[in-house]
C-alpha cells in the first residue's frame, strides 16, 4: 500500500496473520452483514425521501448509500483482527471504532426519520447487540491507540 494511503505513523505494528485473526461464527457474520446492509439502505432511503424531484432523489439516494458503504469498506485499522482485502485507508483503532459507531448511528437516525421511531430503535438495538457479540474484534481496536499513545 502506498505511504500516502496511511494516516498512521510508520512505527505501527503489522496485523496478525489470518490464522490468529478473530473469526466470528457464521450467524455473527450474517447479523453483521444485515446491520451494515440495512443501515446503508436506510441512509439511501432517507436521501430518496428528502426531495420530490426524481433526479435529486436518485442522486441523494446513491450518494448517501455510497458514502456509508465506502466508509465501512475502505477504512481500516492495522489493529483490526478481522482484515478485509479491499481496505485502503488506515486510521488508528479508536478512530475506526468512532467511524463504525457513527455509521451505525446514521443508519438508526435514518430509519427513525424516514420510517418510524420504533424502526430506528430496533435497528440500533440489533446493532448494539452485534457490536457486543463482536467484542473480541473491538477490544484490540480500543487497545491499539492506548498502547500507541504511550510511546510504544
Amino acid at each position: 500500500m502506498p505511504a500516502w494511503c496511511s494516516l498512521l505513523p510508520p512505527n505501527v505494528p503489522k496485523p496478525s496473520p489470518p490464522s490468529e485473526a478473530f473469526s466470528p461464527p457464521l450467524a455473527g457474520r450474517i447479523v453483521h452483514t444485515l446491520v451494515i446492509a440495512t443501515g446503508t439502505f436506510a441512509v439511501a432511503w432517507l436521501g430518496w425521501s428528502a426531495t420530490d424531484a426524481v433526479p435529486f432523489q436518485i442522486a441523494l439516494a446513491l450518494a448517501g448509500g455510497a458514502l456509508l458503504a465506502v466508509g465501512w469498506t475502505v477504512i481500516y485499522s492495522p489493529a483490526d483482527p478481522e482484515r478485509r482485502p479491499f481496505e485502503r485507508f488506515a486510521v488508528p483503532g479508536r478512530v475506526m471504532l468512532a467511524i463504525e459507531v457513527l455509521l451505525i448511528l446514521a443508519g438508526g437516525i435514518a430509519f427513525w426519520a424516514v420510517w418510524h421511531r420504533a424502526a430506528g430503535e430496533t435497528y440500533l438495538t440489533v446493532a448494539a447487540i452485534d457490536l457486543a457479540v463482536r467484542y473480541p474484534r473491538l477490544a484490540p481496536l480500543w487497545r491499539e491507540t492506548t498502547q500507541a499513545g504511550k510511546g510504544r
